[in-house]
């Protein structure tokens, strides 16, 4: 080997080294202030397993609202940390129909807010990560929608699949997705009945 290619592959070496080093870099720095959330995708079988509730729905106006939700100031070990607002938002529907109730809600004809699938704990990991330094990666479920979030204003109206969320201090009781894009074309409602009907032979 020419003696004067060695220096040369040496510094060439030296620079692809240097550059793997600051794409780490920056992938930690991009991910260190939050938490990364994986999605699997759930066919729809395992969706209406998962849901409390199968509505239909239909959108109302203003359709979605965004919403700031204050953290109390958090003590540990006697030195108090502000925690900023956890941003979310909901979606305000009208139930037409209801096709599946575990939660014996008797929702029909009220108008309520749907939360983004896994807001409560987009809540507590908001809250662990700003008070502790804890930052987690949990692996949620997506459901493989025709719809998205977008579009789903201008239906007439569509299929919520959704689960219990949390009970506020002034009593509201809130409800979210069961999975991201938990939402459908009321297309689906054959299927789904037949769905409903073997589950509950089952159980």
């Amino acid at each position: 080997m020419d003696q004067d290619m060695i220096p040369r592959l040496l510094k060439e070496k030296s620079m692809i080294v240097f550059r793997y080093i600051m794409i780490i870099l920056f992938l930690f720095i991009s991910s260190a202030p939050g938490n990364k959330v994986f999605l699997r995708t759930i066919p729809l079988e395992q969706l209406v397993r998962l849901s409390d509730m199968i509505l239909v729905v239909r959108p109302l106006k203003p359709f979605m609202a965004s919403e700031s939700i204050k953290i109390p100031g958090y003590n540990k070990r006697e030195s108090s940390k502000i925690i900023p607002d956890f941003q979310t938002h909901s979606l305000n529907v009208e139930v037409l129909r209801v096709v599946s109730d575990r939660l014996h809600k008797n929702l029909t004809g009220a108008k309520i807010a749907i939360y983004p699938a896994y807001a409560q704990e987009g809540l507590y990991l908001h809250t662990k990560y700003y008070a502790e330094g804890i930052a987690k990666s949990p692996l949620n479920y997506r459901y493989d929608s025709i719809l998205s979030e977008e579009s789903l204003e201008k239906e007439n109206e569509f299929v919520a699949f959704v689960t219990y969320s949390w009970t506020r201090e002034g009593g509201q009781t809130d409800f979210e997705f069961t999975a991201a894009r938990s939402f459908d074309r009321a297309e689906v409602i054959p299927k789904v009945e037949e769905m409903l009907k073997k589950v509950n032979q089952t159980e």
